[in-house]
């Protein structure tokens, strides 16, 4: 029961961290709409999306294995944060010599500085926040992201609308929103007293990039799968129909914050699962549970998606709903698909996750090239959805040679029809009658997963009983 209750108290302290930040970043999304035109638009994301990518390679994919060695208590925390800031400045370094060819290119020309600052602030950010969830600091770690979007919305503000800086003024509130976090971290975990030269180790070095090296081709064919679509619009559509489709990603990032939220104290409660039985337990109870929130919240959000592009962005971005829809499916398996990959993390397989994200990553590439000449936009979400799904399945038949899984997978088939049709039914019909359809889903939906959702309450209200009794 222990590992229940630690991830459910993680999970209210990511909840606060994440949802409420993520969310006041969604509700900006219309503001952004018309201080930016469509063409602004896709350029910030394009450069926002390049940051993503180079991030990763610059951290050489420490930051999970960093909070693996702290968890399991594997080295000293002064000689983790020591050899690891080592590699890090390092790195830095090392990718400020691409200066010349990033601003050779036309998208970021003009905005090459801000680019590789950017990238260095992200990339010490990204490093400390792993650091403070390994070594049990999570409330910092929560704050810290509270924080971020906080002085990024205030910055967004003064910068977009008062100074009228337009794309520099966006990637300037990112940079500084950045920089004010890194300096809360690292006073919270006591940064200075962290480093020590002497403990520089190679031995250590090269166990830490054993494990992280072979992630760092994921994460860049993670980053692939997520912004091939995006260049390959960019390469047959143009800067404005990339804008178009940021926006119609921006109701998926609800689902998708719902899933880190998770993510990140599942990844906690998994790390500390010694058993095969035990894993057993609670993979195949936690894909359950996640499998319902992801399908019944994924049904109320393309109930809701016209109505928050239509209402509320600027009126050249309308349109953007009706990709909605397809993100929305990619999105939840691209949640499950993360989960499963935690296994594989656990056992130390990385090589399996990487040829599995190469071969989804493929699939993504060629569905592009194909299908965003014929059908556009859609062909784009459809080709992102297809990699995905393909990585989810293969990842869950992986994840059985460690964990036996014991899943509902009639249910999850039904409920995964009954959200296509939804999809289907709100892109083809358009009218109103779309709310009267997405109402009818939302609720056979909660029909199919009564046992989980009546199961939670019932949870829910045991601890808020034995609460007062012990008061």
């Amino acid at each position: 029961m222990g590992n229940y209750k630690k991830l459910a108290s993680n999970s209210i302290l990511f909840f606060a961290a994440n949802f409420g930040s993520k969310i006041l970043t969604f509700i900006m999304v219309p503001y952004y709409t018309y201080v930016l035109t469509t063409t602004e638009y896709g350029v910030v994301d394009i450069i926002v999306a390049t940051v993503a990518l180079v991030s990763p390679l610059v951290t050489l994919g420490m930051g999970d294995i960093v909070t693996l060695f702290l968890v399991r208590k594997e080295y000293s925390q002064k000689k983790i944060f020591t050899n690891s800031f080592f590699l890090l400045f390092f790195a830095n370094i090392c990718i400020c010599i691409l200066y010349p060819l990033i601003s050779s290119i036309k998208t970021f020309e003009n905005y090459a500085v801000y680019f590789f600052v950017l990238v260095i602030m992200q990339s010490l950010y990204s490093m400390l926040q792993c650091y403070a969830r390994g070594c049990g600091k999570v409330i910092s770690f929560a704050i810290s992201g509270i924080m971020y979007t906080g002085v990024l919305v205030s910055l967004n503000i003064y910068f977009l609308t008062i100074l009228k800086l337009e794309i520099r003024g966006y990637l300037l509130s990112m940079i500084f929103a950045y920089f004010v976090c890194s300096v809360y971290l690292s006073v919270m975990i006591g940064m200075p007293n962290l480093i020590e030269i002497k403990l520089i180790d190679k031995q250590y070095i090269k166990n830490l990039l054993s494990l992280s090296l072979p992630l760092l081709p994921t994460a860049i064919l993670w980053w692939l799968m997520n912004i091939c679509d995006k260049y390959t619009i960019l390469f047959y559509m143009s800067a404005s129909a990339n804008g178009l489709y940021t926006v119609a990603h921006k109701v998926p990032t609800i689902l998708a914050t719902i899933y880190s939220v998770f993510q990140q104290a599942w990844q906690l409660t998994s790390l500390e699962m010694k058993t095969k039985e035990e894993r057993s337990e609670m993979y195949s109870k936690m894909f359950e549970i996640l499998s319902c929130i992801l399908f019944v919240v994924t049904s109320c959000l393309i109930m809701a998606s016209k109505i928050y592009v239509v209402v509320f962005c600027e009126s050249t971005y309308r349109s953007a709903w009706l990709i909605t829809p397809l993100l929305l499916i990619s999105a939840i398996f691209n949640a499950l698909s993360g989960f499963f990959e935690s296994n594989f993390f656990l056992m130390k397989d990385t090589k399996a996750i990487l040829k599995i994200t190469s071969i989804g990553t493929l699939i993504n590439f060629v569905l592009n090239m194909l299908l965003v000449p014929l059908i556009g936009l859609q062909g784009a979400a459809l080709a992102t959805c297809v990699g995905f799904i393909y990585m989810t399945i293969h990842k869950m038949l992986g994840t059985r040679k460690f964990t036996p899984l014991t899943i509902d997978v009639k249910r999850f088939l039904f409920a995964f029809v009954f959200i296509v049709l939804q999809s289907i039914i709100t892109v083809v019909i358009k009218n109103n009658f779309i709310y009267l359809v997405g109402i009818i889903f939302v609720l056979v939906l909660i029909f199919m997963y009564k046992d989980i959702i009546w199961g939670g309450f019932n949870k829910i209200i045991c601890m808020v009983k034995t609460k007062l009794n012990n008061e």
